[in-house]
C-alpha cells in the first residue's frame, strides 16, 4: 500500500516489533496509540471530529517525547516522521488538519531535527525541477509547505531559483495557451508568487531591485502577475491576487522612495493601458508610452483595453498590503512632491 495508509502501515509494524524490548516498550505503546489516533483521524470525515484525533496523537507523542531515548537509535523515529509528512502531502487542501500535523512535526524535530528535515527535503524535492511547469496539485502543496511549515519554508529559500524557474515556467504554459483554461490552476499560481514575496523578501529583493543573471526569471514573473490583472476574462479573484503579488514585491524594495515609485508608476502604467508616469513640465502626466522600470525589471508598452477593475485591484491592493513608510512616502521629483 502506498501513501499515508502505507506509511502507517509500516510504522506500526516497525513500533510493534521493537516493543518486544522490554527497555523499548513503553516507548513504543505511547507511538502506537498516536499512530492509532492518526488512523482514527484518517478515517472520519467530520472536521470537528479530525481535529479531536489529531489534537489527540500530539498530546500523546508529547507524552512519550520523554522516553524516546530508549528507542536506542534516533533513526527508529522515522517510520513516524515519514507517516505524518505522508499524512500532509494529503491535506493540503485543509489548512486545519495540515497545521494540526505540523504541530507533531515540529515536536518531533525538536528531538531530531536533522532527520525530520532530510525527509521534508526528500518528500519537497521531487516537486519542482527543471524549469518544468508544474501541475495544479503540486503548487497547492507547495503553497501550503511554504504557508504552514518552518523546515518547508526553509527548504524552498534554499531552493528558491528551482521554484521560481518553475513558477515561471507554469505562467507560460498557462497565458500562453499551450494549457487548458484553468482558473483553479492560474489562481494557485498566483498565490506560491504572493506567499515567496511575503515570506522570501530577503531574497527575493536582489532578484528584483540587483543586477544579478535571475533577473529574467522574475521579469517573467511580472510580466505574469500583469497580463493577469489585464485579462477581463480572468476571475477577479485571481486579478485581485495577482494585484496583492506585486504589492508584496513592491514590499522587497530597499528603500521606501524605490517602493513607493515603483508602486505610483505601477498605477499609472496600467491606467494608461501601457504606459509609465512620465512628468511634464506644466505638471501634467505625460501619456506617452514608454518602457516602466521596476527596480532592474522592465514593462514595455503593449496593446490592452482596460476595463477599470485593474485599477481597483491595484489600488485596494497596495492600500492593503503596502508597508506605511511606502504608502506615505513622498516621491522625489514629481510635482508639489506628491505621495501616494
Amino acid at each position: 500500500m502506498n501513501g499515508a495508509g502505507g506509511e502507517l502501515e509500516r510504522a506500526v509494524a516497525c513500533y510493534r516489533e521493537l516493543a518486544r524490548d522490554e527497555g523499548k516498550s513503553s516507548a513504543c505503546q505511547g507511538l502506537l496509540l498516536a499512530l492509532g489516533k492518526l488512523e482514527a483521524f484518517a478515517s472520519v470525515s467530520a472536521k470537528r471530529w479530525k481535529d479531536k484525533n489529531l489534537e489527540e496523537a500530539f498530546q500523546l507523542l508529547a507524552g512519550v517525547s520523554g522516553r524516546l531515548a530508549d528507542l536506542g537509535c534516533d533513526d527508529a523515529l522515522r517510520p513516524l516522521v515519514r507517516c505524518v509528512l505522508a499524512f500532509q502531502l494529503e491535506t493540503t487542501d485543509s489548512s486545519g488538519s495540515f497545521s494540526r500535523l505540523e504541530k507533531i512535526i515540529v515536536k518531533l524535530s525538536e528531538r531530531n531535527e536533522s532527520l525530520v528535515s532530510g525527509e521534508v527535503e526528500r518528500i519537497l524535492g521531487s516537486l519542482a525541477k527543471d524549469d518544468t511547469p508544474m501541475s495544479r496539485g503540486t503548487l497547492q502543496t507547495v503553497s501550503m509547505f511554504v504557508e504552514e511549515s518552518t523546515l518547508g519554508r526553509c527548504y524552498w529559500k534554499n531552493n528558491l531559483m528551482t521554484l521560481l524557474g518553475c513558477t515561471a515556467a507554469t505562467f507560460d504554459f498557462l497565458l500562453q495557451g499551450r494549457g487548458a483554461k484553468d482558473e483553479a490552476w492560474c489562481y494557485v499560481t498566483v498565490k506560491v508568487c504572493l506567499q515567496l514575496f511575503k515570506w522570501m523578501p530577503k531574497e527575493i529583493f536582489p532578484l528584483i531591485w540587483g543586477g544579478t543573471d535571475h533577473n529574467k526569471i522574475l521579469q517573467k514573473i511580472l510580466e505574469s502577475l500583469v497580463q493577469i490583472i489585464m485579462e477581463k476574462t480572468a476571475c477577479k479573484d485571481t486579478r485581485l491576487l495577482a494585484a496583492t503579488a506585486l504589492s508584496m514585491m513592491v514590499n522587497t524594495a530597499p528603500d521606501s522612495q524605490q517602493g513607493g515609485q515603483a508602486a505610483w508608476g505601477l498605477c499609472h502604467w496600467l491606467s494608461l493601458g501601457g504606459g509609465p508616469v512620465r512628468w511634464k513640465e506644466d505638471g501634467r502626466v505625460s501619456t506617452e508610452k514608454e518602457e516602466f522600470r521596476f527596480g532592474m525589471l522592465q514593462l514595455v508598452p503593449s496593446v490592452w483595453s482596460p476595463d477599470g477593475w485593474e485599477q481597483l485591484a491595484l489600488t485596494r491592493s497596495l492600500l492593503a498590503s503596502c508597508k506605511k513608510e511606502i504608502l506615505s512616502c513622498r516621491l522625489d521629483g514629481t510635482p508639489h512632491q506628491v505621495g501616494l
